[in-house]
């Protein structure tokens, strides 16, 4: 088409009716679009794994075990560990659950996931069309908290049987993928006991917790700041799927110490006169170092990735706040300066497939409520915390939030593993893929299947920016009625990743459950969630308002505001570009046609030739040095019309109307 294009205009152009620079304007432009296109048909893709809440759990089968007694069976009356080597729904991890997680994870690597010998043909063709387009090694590993097993503190030496736990599972990893660049960050269950880091002396904590993960760290600047605060900074490579050999470095990714931002953080702060904690404004610092690392990588043009445990958001099984009102403001304000280098936000902690897409917005209630685990419940205290009558302000636009699914099968859901696919120019992630273990599998409880990929399940977005999460909030309260709105259904279906609970129907087609949902998604604070739902009048009538702080335009479009262009698809470069290219175009046919008629006066031909002594072959007369020497000597112009044959030598100075065919005399000033 743009060869086609190019010969049409050069077409155009020797005709000389229309001007001769915008042949090589159109051929310079032809040249970019081609340019365009070869690039755009060029994978400029790179991946890396992502895996969360591993809750590794030694003593499974044992009496030790964390959870029910049927996890705690012993290994004697082959129910348990001989039953269900991989684990089972309400248990937490096996070490044959981990190490084979972590096998899966590697085999990704090489694209290479069909090496379980599964029966399913389908989900054997899923991971075949997947592994094809992903064929690169993934870029880095994101472990995002909870590698150890819940309660600790019940075990005896619990310091030590931690730091073993991480240990053991450092040593796995970092055995399957050496050369890896692997991010942990520090997860609630990673300390012990649950929630506790003594914020006046880290240190102890915080250097078990690096010896058990030393392996992952890589410089002496890391593991400094890790062992300060429990927060550290990394510089990653990134390698395309079409260029495996070549590697750019220009995306940082900060890793954070949530645990310490908890409403179950301990130990508690003490509490003024009034019994409010006094909260600290900054703990270990880590706010300033956040600051501080953000103006590093803007002035240093990198883009951010921010990592950790805990979200600040609230959960979807309990719906409490998960962290303080203080810490929320201030990181939300924070970040809010940095939008342009910020791509993405990845947490885990709940123990589901979800997103977020916060909108913090005002906030006047005094209550905060405790986080008491969200994903089941590590403690039974609900007594209400400090009231923080600050509460948020309101920003600009919602921030969009990934939460990550577990390894552990303890909450409900099927053990999971991500590859996740981003665009290294811009490193807006695409898309992911799930990979989980069918522990249900009738005849196979090995099976690892692949679940839709979030745009499968998602057909609105483009990827997962901020503008297409919010296509899909638009989405899902625009058909908030509809029973069978695939969406819901997604929706419903990832949150424990294609696990169906026996005997329980729980997909949310009535009206409270999906406000409930749509409030979750959108609010980072109870009290926010719960104007939300008093906004929408939930059980009262159908309403179709959208969730608070996010509404739509009056005519049904979303209201969005500035959406910076590397956010939406790429291929807007290419569509002005062909518009330009259009419009040039149909300028060229309006000179081809109106030219000669309208565009040039009589007396005005800018296609004439000037007249000597000499006749040429045509039997037009000029002077052989060309049209500059003709001007010099003098003589008269001539339209080029071949089928006249008239000598115009002997002329005068003389000017006369004349018709479009005839000779025009001209007197040319006296240039000696």
């Amino acid at each position: 088409m743009t060869v086609s294009f190019v010969v049409v205009v050069r077409n155009i152009a020797r005709k000389r009716y229309c001007f001769p620079w915008m042949y090589y304007y159109l051929l310079y432009l032809s040249i970019q679009h081609l340019t365009l296109v070869s690039s755009s048909n060029t994978q400029t893709n790179a991946t890396f794994l992502w895996l969360s809440d591993l809750h590794m759990d030694p003593f499974y089968g044992s009496a030790n075990a964390s959870g029910g007694t049927f996890c705690q069976t012993t290994i004697a009356a082959t129910t348990t560990s001989e039953s269900h080597p991989l684990g089972q729904i309400g248990c937490d991890s096996p070490f044959d659950l981990v190490q084979q997680s972590i096998q899966f994870a590697k085999n990704l690597t090489f694209a290479n996931v069909n090496h379980n010998n599964n029966d399913d043909s389908d989900t054997q063709h899923d991971q075949e069309s997947s592994s094809s387009s992903q064929s690169s090694q993934p870029t880095f590993l994101l472990l995002t908290g909870d590698l150890v097993r819940h309660g600790t503190e019940a075990l005896d030496d619990s310091f030590e049987r931690t730091r073993s736990i991480l240990f053991n599972i450092s040593q796995m990893i970092i055995t399957s993928f050496p050369e890896m660049s692997i991010i942990p960050t520090i997860g609630n269950n990673d300390v012990t006991p649950d929630y506790y880091l003594d914020i006046e002396n880290p240190t102890s904590m915080l250097e078990m917790i690096l010896d058990g993960l030393d392996p992952f760290f890589q410089s002496s600047e890391e593991r400094k700041t890790f062992r300060f605060g429990g927060y550290f900074a990394r510089n990653v490579s990134t390698t395309t799927t079409s260029s495996p050999s070549s590697s750019t470095s220009t995306l940082t990714i900060l890793s954070m110490n949530t645990v310490i931002y908890s409403t179950s953080h301990t130990p508690q702060p003490s509490k003024d006169n009034n019994e409010k904690m006094m909260m600290i404004e900054d703990p270990l610092g880590q706010f300033s170092w956040l600051e501080t690392q953000l103006q590093i990588a803007n002035a240093s043009s990198r883009h951010v990735y921010l990592v950790g445990h805990i979200p600040p958001a609230i959960g979807s099984y309990r719906h409490s706040q998960l962290w303080h009102d203080i810490y929320l403001q201030r990181y939300y304000s924070l970040i809010e300066g940095y939008r342009s280098i910020i791509m993405a936000q990845c947490f885990g902690h709940l123990h589901a497939d979800e997103f977020r897409f916060i909108y913090p917005m005002q906030d006047d209630d005094d209550d905060d409520d405790d986080d008491d685990h969200e994903a089941g419940g590590d403690k039974d205290n609900h007594e209400q915390r400090e009231g923080e009558g600050n509460g948020m302000d309101s920003l600009h636009r919602p921030w969009p939030i990934l939460l990550g699914s577990s390894v552990t099968p303890v909450y409900g859901s099927h053990p999971s593993i991500r590859r996740v696919t981003y665009d290294v120019g811009t490193h807006v992630i695409l898309d992911y893929d799930t990979w989980f273990l069918n522990l249900e599998h009738p005849s196979n409880p090995s099976t690892w299947e692949k679940e839709h990929s979030f745009i499968e399940s998602f057909p609105v977005a483009i990827d997962l920016s901020s503008k297409s999460l919010f296509d899909i909030v638009l989405e899902l309260n625009a058909t908030i009625h509809d029973d069978n709105a695939s969406m819901w259904k997604a929706l419903k279906r990832r949150q424990h990743v294609s696990y169906d609970e026996p005997n329980v129907k729980d997909d949310c087609t009535d009206i409270d459950c999906r406000n409930t949902w749509l409030c979750t998604i959108t609010s980072p604070t109870v009290v926010a969630y719960h104007n939300c739902l008093e906004s929408k009048s939930v059980g009262s009538s159908r309403v179709t308002a959208a969730p608070s702080g996010i509404a739509p335009s009056p005519n049904g479009k979303s209201r969005w505001g500035e959406v910076p262009n590397h956010l939406r698809s790429s291929s807007w470069t290419t569509k002005v570009l062909v518009m330009i290219m259009i419009f040039v175009l149909c300028c060229s046919c309006l000179c081809y046609w109106c030219g000669p008629r309208y565009l040039l006066t009589r007396r005005w031909r800018y296609y004439r030739k000037p007249i000597s002594q000499e006749d040429d072959d045509d039997g037009n007369v000029g002077i052989g040095g060309g049209d500059e020497e003709g001007l010099a000597e003098g003589g008269i112009f001539k339209r080029r019309t071949p089928h006249k044959e008239e000598d115009t030598r002997d002329i005068g100075v003389v000017v006369e109307e004349v018709d479009d065919d005839e000779e025009v005399p001209m007197e040319l000033p006296d240039l000696t």
